[in-house]
């Protein structure tokens, strides 16, 4: 079974990759169908052309992984005082602890109290700041780094979260869903809104496998 591939980039290599890839498909198309066959040998020849060949999983490796927030990392970002003592905060604690995979990611955050603090904890106040508690120490997380803790925090769970995708129209729905900025912003970039649901994107049948790609890395499951 052949492959397809997809050019991006300056057009004016398009015709070479055509050519190197002995298609014999009108030098127009951006989607390549070489009658040439094997990674490497495909690789190989858009190299000698000055063309570079990334893999769905080269291509979203810019992305960050999820990771737990490093206490070194955190140095001058320690909360001198106890939330759990401070009048405005109060009662109105919030630890992220998935306990199902049916959970939905706002469902996850669970008010707690200071009985039921634990090492490596997830919190977030009422006032809107995220904080990172480990080592007996408050610390005050980015948004975020909070958003990577939290699919962090999942994966050490076994609970990823469920996003829901309908692959046939390309359609991904992120209602109730937090994503780091790095990955909302390029999902943004690569897709258009639904018109009747919001926080709901459409993409293109070339640009889903690399999606699915990008939401696995960052610990979602598609459904």
């Amino acid at each position: 079974m052949g492959c397809t591939l997809l050019f991006k980039g300056d057009r004016a290599y398009l015709k070479l990759a055509h050519q190197a890839l002995e298609t014999g498909q009108p030098i127009v198309k951006t989607q390549l169908n070489p009658r040439i066959h094997g990674f490497h040998r495909i690789q190989e020849r858009l190299r000698n052309h000055g063309i570079r060949l990334l893999t769905f999983t080269d291509s979203v490796k810019h992305l960050p992984l999820p990771e737990k927030p490093e206490l070194h990392l955190l140095s001058g970002a320690e909360w001198h005082e106890d939330p759990f003592q401070c009048w405005s905060t109060s009662g109105l604690i919030q630890v992220y602890r998935p306990a199902s995979q049916w959970q939905t990611q706002r469902d996850r955050w669970q008010f707690i109290t200071q009985m039921n603090l634990t090492s490596d904890s997830l919190l977030k106040l009422s006032t809107g700041e995220y904080l990172w508690f480990a080592a007996d120490q408050f610390y005050e997380l980015s948004p975020d780094a909070a958003s990577l803790a939290m699919f962090w925090i999942d994966q050490q769970a076994g609970l990823p979260l469920r996003v829901t995708w309908d692959e046939r129209p390309g359609r991904l729905n992120l209602q109730g869903t937090v994503l780091p900025s790095s990955y909302a912003q390029w999902l943004w970039r690569l897709s258009k809104p639904d018109p009747d649901q919001p926080r709901t994107r459409l993409f293109e049948p070339s640009q889903r496998a690399i999606v699915r790609q990008a939401l696995t890395q960052l610990g979602c499951s598609l459904v």
